[in-house]
């Protein structure tokens, strides 16, 4: 998981680096509309005409909406493995945890004394 945020960290950085000081989508643009319109209407309407935006792409580039399927299957299952493994972790910590005998309050006012004393 560190190795994901770190990857994901560098490539930001590396864009960051490339981008020019000024680089801005100008407030009247087509970006600025479009996200405008999608924040004014109904989350309904938006959900429902996003979807027919997508149908739309995937009759006109076919190509390009397999890859997109393909690489949302390949990022489901990259987010199975991550989750199973991040399970089987827990499991492991919450089964050394039971192994483990509870400690006392006297053995650990024990262990303290003791250290102090060879201070």
């Amino acid at each position: 998981m560190f190795k994901f945020i770190f990857t994901a960290v560098l490539w930001t950085a590396v864009v960051a680096a490339f981008t020019p000081p000024d680089f801005a989508a100008p407030s009247d643009g087509a970006f600025a509309r479009t996200v405008g319109d999608y924040f004014a209407s109904p989350a309904e309407s938006t959900v429902t005409r996003t979807r027919l935006e997508a149908e739309a792409l995937c009759r006109r580039e076919t190509q390009a909406c397999d890859v997109i399927n393909e690489l949302a299957r390949f990022t489901g299952l990259l987010a199975g493995v991550a989750a199973d493994r991040a399970e089987q972790a827990l499991e492991e910590r919450l089964a050394e945890r039971s192994a483990e005998p509870p400690a006392s309050l006297d053995r650990l006012l024990e262990e303290r004394a003791v250290e102090r004393a060879a201070r």
